[in-house]
């Protein structure tokens, strides 16, 4: 029987991680549902190698672009999906994902759906295409939901593509601007203040605030080439795997300065592309909230989405939960909700707010990484001045 392993809160609120042996997941969700765990994440433990290959191979994107959409291509053409995973295994030329495939087949020939045997290989397979997997498996259209997401999943690729070819640059210019400051105030500094002769106490504030700098990165560089790495991995692990970490976390992301906006900009994209997919594919709204809830990997949407579950089970709607959320949610986003609900065509509008909003996020992102580079810029010219005053003072001090 699969092993499962899940994280989630008990009825208490105490954040638990543990595993549990069921058919399939869904059967594993009843039995914690009944035990009352709220599960966060549920995922088969990966029976030892499965679909594993060397260090060095891996799949790439739009390998695994090329098999979501030529699935959906034969599915829709009306192939099996036994037929489907076949066919597009003996044709690819990566061996790991050919692997992969072999692995999915015996699965699916063992009686397993497709999304219990996608989710032996999350390495892979990103939590939102499983999750959609699943619900299309449920409405009777994943051919549908396939492409959907291949479209989704790639106007995300080239926003991230091009933010990560924007950043080379300013990513070089913080790297120099590092080694300067070390050099300038490790090696140059000391010896340059030691050629005075004079105590510290009698040079200038700004000097001795560099020397005290200095003093800090020769003396304890062990601590902080070790110390600063545990620190932001412990931090990442507190954000990934406690609920109030995870908050703060979510907290931090919608409230930094310039980045926050883009942010929830981000969320509101995935949030509503994830439901309007399931909705415009005829998935019922209750099934739809809940695969949407696990793929907003945000601590504020998935309330908010539980709020929506709420309003609809009461007979509401799903407006009425956005409205409390005017810091998250902009009324306009509401509004558009409202006509999609009256009109009864909520999927194609959220979509079309989808869209509005990868536009957004692409635009932001464009401009926040153009400003980056004259911020580096002026941030690595004040801190050299910095250095470069309180070197020379000394000297203007002396001749007077």
């Amino acid at each position: 029987m699969p092993t499962f392993k899940f994280t989630g809160q008990d009825a208490s609120g105490k954040p638990i991680t543990d595993t549990i042996n069921a058919e399939n997941s869904t059967i594993a969700r009843s039995k914690l549902m009944t035990q009352k765990i709220s599960v966060q994440t549920l995922e088969e433990v990966q029976a030892a190698g499965a679909g594993k290959g060397g260090f060095f191979e891996r799949v790439s994107f739009q390998e695994q672009m090329t098999f979501y959409s030529a699935l959906s291509i034969a599915i829709n053409a009306g192939a099996s999906l036994r037929e489907a995973l076949g066919a597009f295994g003996e044709q690819t030329a990566n061996p790991k994902l050919r692997r992969i495939l072999i692995d999915i087949i015996r699965c699916i020939e063992g009686g397993k759906s497709f999304s219990d045997a996608l989710r032996r290989h999350t390495d892979l397979f990103p939590n939102d295409f499983i999750s959609l997997v699943a619900a299309g498996e449920k409405a009777g259209n994943m051919a549908e939901m396939l492409r959907d997401y291949v479209v989704y999943a790639e106007k995300q690729a080239k926003i991230r593509s091009k933010a990560i070819g924007a950043m080379i640059y300013p990513l070089v210019m913080i790297a120099v601007a590092v080694v300067v400051v070390l050099v300038l105030t490790t090696v140059i500094f000391p010896k340059f203040i030691q050629s005075f002769g004079v105590p510290l106490e009698q040079l200038p504030t700004i000097t001795q605030y560099v020397q005290l700098f200095s003093n800090v990165l020769i003396e304890y560089w062990l601590y902080l080439v070790f110390g600063v790495p545990a620190l932001i991995f412990l931090l990442s692990y507190l954000a990934k795997n406690t609920a109030g970490g995870r908050k703060t976390a979510d907290w931090l992301s919608f409230n930094l300065p310039v980045f926050g906006n883009l942010m929830k900009k981000f969320y509101i994209s995935r949030f509503v592309h994830v439901l309007g997919a399931q909705l415009k594919g005829g998935v019922p709204g209750l099934s739809a909230l809940l695969v949407t809830r696990e793929v907003t990997a945000n601590s504020y949407f998935q309330q908010i989405v539980d709020d929506i579950i709420d309003s609809i089970k009461s007979g509401g709607t799903y407006t009425q939960p956005l409205r409390k959320y005017p810091h998250i949610i902009p009324p306009i986003v509401a509004l558009m909700f409202s006509i999609g609900e009256r009109s009864g065509a909520i999927g194609e509008v959220l979509e079309k707010i989808g869209n509005y909003y990868d536009d957004l996020v692409a635009t932001a992102t464009e401009v926040l990484v153009s400003l980056i580079e004259p911020i580096m810029i002026v941030v690595m010219g004040v801190l050299v001045s910095i250095i470069a005053v309180s070197m020379f003072l000394p000297i203007f001090n002396l001749t007077k």
